[in-house]
């Protein structure tokens, strides 16, 4: 019996497949190279990432996941820290866990651009839109920061591309893989909610268009129960950790800073959230158990619309340039307009519009652009249009400067390479630079990890940046806004054994503390300076 051998057309599709793997590993591999210099120039954790670690270590200890404050284990979504913790038991150590979660999630959101680029338009445009998600500076900082959106950034893409398929084939299959997808982003965010209802909604309203209603109503009923799977556990462990049906315990102090027009950084800022109440309480604790974006809507329509557009607008157009570099901004255009739309060409940019919905209510709840990683993929895909369009208008221009009536195999592939360094190459370029000029505030990890030095077990660490908590290996007191005398009362009756003051920081936005600092504490009675460094310099502390 003759073996059976392949034909021309299956030895083609074959060789196209590897190279598609070749291409993708070499680019993944890239984002990987990329984002570990990054974070290996990074000089300490800040902010959120304590918080994350912490959770991690906790986990890892068989206790609840305590954020750095000690006081909640909802704030902050709980699939991360479970997966920074399972890496942590083979790494021995939470911090490079952390690092390794995020830049493999990172460099991971490369595989459904490339899918949505090769499902959309063609394989030109797919590997073009992968290798700008590997050099992109936005995604590469976030890629190598110790966050949850880099994990949920991955599966919400996914989950919108499974929900792009599942509208017109492979219903079921698609449902399924789109719902699972879903609702492990969920795990990692709950706003993953705001695209369960728009792709459900999609789905049965294409369905009854094109008269499958059957087909599209039995996957709505698997995406939306492969969803539930996964979001459940979620759902109980935050009813069991707040004692009420509990959806998102996320602190929504940000929606009332947005409509109140209040921008973290400043003294105006600092003096409504951060006030001590008559409770004895800062003001921030109780608003961020106030009322959410949808409840301000309700109560003051108005002030909330105005205070969203306003974050909108300060996000999306001043601060545009962060996002995407401004000279990258032209290719979108290109891409998108250098032909006519077809009725098929505006279907696939109506699904992008749709599905984007949820950014004009984002930036009121968020106050950073993280919220902006997941649409950095379809971001990414316009470009690459643009980059196409400008390759064959490069090749085209060659060959009638030269005369040629069609240029070589080989001198196509030299104008390509041209036009592919004229677009990475900057970004990379930007990318290492940010790194490079990215300064960090070190005097507080040294103060921590002097404050670890002297033995102390269990402190508690009172200040405005959680790193000096983190390092010492406490807790941290938020450090509120109020007089000397109110400001160590506050300290003490919440069981703070530190302050932490910076020059930078009591000039900026506590002013009142100015005398506190310079005299290290000797105005108040029972307060001593155990620290000081950087003394004469903005890095005092």
């Amino acid at each position: 019996m003759a073996a059976h051998r392949p034909g021309p057309a299956g030895e083609a599709g074959g060789k196209r497949l590897n190279s598609e793997i070749y291409w993708l590993a070499a680019v993944i591999l890239l984002a990987v190279v990329l984002r570990v210099i990054v974070a290996l120039s990074r000089d300490m954790l800040q902010l959120d990432e304590v918080s994350y670690v912490r959770m991690a270590d906790n986990l890892l200890l068989g206790n609840a996941p305590w954020d750095i404050t000690g006081l909640s284990a909802t704030h902050y979504a709980i699939l991360y820290p479970f997966i920074v913790a399972a890496i942590a038991v083979i790494t021995r150590d939470t911090v490079s866990a952390g690092y390794a979660v995020s830049i493999l999630f990172s460099s991971l959101l490369i595989l459904p651009t490339f899918m949505f680029g090769k499902v959309m338009w063609n394989r030109r445009v797919a590997i073009a839109a992968a290798a700008l998600v590997a050099v992109m500076p936005v995604l590469i900082a976030a890629g190598s920061t110790i966050d949850s959106h880099n994990v949920f950034a991955f599966w919400l893409f996914c989950a919108l591309f499974f929900g792009y398929r599942m509208q017109f084939t492979k219903r079921c299959l698609c449902g399924m893989l789109a719902g699972t997808c879903l609702g492990l982003a969920f795990l990692s965010d709950p706003s993953a909610l705001f695209y369960l209802v728009i792709l459900l909604v999609m789905l049965v309203v294409v369905g009854i268009r094109q008269e499958v209603a059957s087909y599209a109503n039995k996957a709505a009923a698997q995406f939306v129960l492969l969803f539930f799977i996964f979001a459940i556990p979620g759902l109980i462990w935050m009813t069991y950790q707040t004692g009420n049906f509990t959806i998102s315990d996320r602190p929504v102090d940000q929606v009332y800073a947005t409509v109140h027009d209040l921008r973290p950084g400043t003294i105006e800022y600092e003096k409504e959230m951060m006030g001590v109440g008559s409770d004895g309480e800062i003001s921030a604790v109780a608003i961020r158990d106030g009322k959410g974006f949808f409840e301000s809507l309700i109560d003051d329509p108005g002030a909330t619309v105005w205070g969203a557009a306003r974050s909108a607008y300060n996000d999306y157009f001043r601060g545009a340039q962060a996002i995407i570099p401004v000279w990258l901004l032209p290719l979108i255009g290109l891409g998108m307009f250098k032909v006519v739309w077809t009725r098929r060409e505006a279907l696939k940019y109506a699904y992008f519009a749709i599905v984007m919905l949820p950014l004009l209510i984002l930036p009121a709840m968020w106050g950073d652009r993280r919220y902006l990683l997941p649409y950095m993929g379809v971001a990414m895909l316009l470009i690459a249009k643009g980059w196409m369009s400008l390759e064959e208008w490069s090749i085209g221009t060659t060959e009638e400067i030269s005369g040629a009536q069609e240029l070589s195999r080989g001198g196509r592939r030299r104008v390509q390479v041209a036009v592919a360094a004229l677009v990475i190459v900057p970004l990379v370029a930007l990318s290492m630079w940010n790194a490079y000029r990215t300064e960090y505030p070190v005097q507080y990890k040294q103060a921590g990890e002097w404050l670890e030095g002297r033995g102390d077990e269990d402190v508690r660490v009172m200040s405005r940046e959680p790193s000096t908590a983190f390092y010492a290996g406490g807790d941290l007191v938020e450090l509120p806004y109020a007089t000397p005398e109110e400001t160590i009362d506050y300290g003490r009756s919440h069981g703070a054994d530190y302050l932490v003051l910076s020059r930078s920081l009591v000039e900026t936005l506590r002013p009142q503390l100015t005398e506190l600092l310079d005299t290290g504490g000797r105005i108040i009675p029972g307060v001593e300076e155990v620290y000081h460094s950087g003394e004469g310099t903005d890095g005092e502390l």
